[in-house]
């Protein structure tokens, strides 16, 4: 999948971009391995390119990746459950490292579990994410 905007908002004066415009392109293929013995497997990998204004310009702001795993249980008699890893790694360009931003590294593990007792007539839901 390809997902993009190009935002200039320029003067009818100067030919200069405003503070307010920005660009980015992501590119996010992934696979899908669904209902193998009541699991769904997942992978994406999304690759993206960001601009900012800088100095009357588009500037090449970062690039980031992004990995995204996903496991799920689905169609069991008495629970759900699905678990995701989410890494993602954020590089800034010089010019922008220059100005105090710093290039960032992230970490996210959820998961999620819903279990029926009694044939439904009791729920519970367990949720839990970290960063």
């Amino acid at each position: 999948m390809f997902s993009g905007e190009d935002k200039q908002i320029k003067s009818f004066r100067t030919d200069t971009a405003s503070p307010s415009s920005f660009r980015f392109y992501e590119v996010r293929p992934g696979i899908s391995v669904i209902d193998i013995f009541n699991f769904d497997i997942s992978y994406i990998f999304s690759y993206r390119l960001d601009d900012q204004y800088n100095k009357g310009t588009l500037t090449r702001l970062s690039n980031s990746y992004t990995h995204s795993y996903g496991i799920a249980l689905r169609n069991a008699k008495f629970i759900t459950a699905s678990a995701d890893l989410v890494l993602f790694d954020r590089k800034y360009a010089e010019t922008f490292q220059t100005l105090g931003y710093p290039d960032s590294r992230t970490i996210l593990v959820s998961s999620q579990s819903n279990i029926w007792f009694f044939n439904r007539a009791l729920n519970a839901n367990l949720f839990y994410k970290v960063s």
